[in-house]
């Protein structure tokens, strides 16, 4: 049958596991594969519905209004008690701070960090 670990055909294809991924799951040959760079209209759990496309960060401005929504779906879950869902607002931030360092987009992963920091403050 070959090799079926992504991160095993990635190194022997000598690619990332994120792009085989893709490669595979565009193909039809994978699903239910999800990390840092898998896009957010895939559903990953439950969550993942109110957060589909809010991580912005082509310019700061961008980036800001991704924030102000990730803030309201934190305060949202925060009002009902649900801490998976203010689990999941501070991981679309994480998730915002590493896309856009992997993008050399400097500020705008500051911005990400800077609301995310806050967030940790409040422990």
């Amino acid at each position: 049958m070959g090799i079926t670990n992504v991160a095993e055909l990635a190194r022997e294809v000598d690619s990332s596991t994120s792009y085989v991924a893709q490669v595979l799951t565009e193909a039809g040959l994978l699903s239910g594969y999800f990390d840092l760079y898998t896009t957010s209209q895939q559903l990953m759990n439950f969550y993942s519905r109110f957060s589909r496309g809010i991580v912005r960060f082509k310019t700061p401005e961008d980036a800001r209004a991704s924030v102000e929504r990730i803030d309201q779906l934190y305060r949202h879950f925060e009002a009902q008690g649900d801490h998976s869902g203010q689990h999941h607002a501070q991981v679309m931030a994480l998730i915002g701070v590493n896309r856009a360092r992997s993008c050399n987009k400097v500020e705008e992963a500051r911005i990400f960090a800077d609301w995310l920091i806050e967030q940790l403050k409040e422990i």
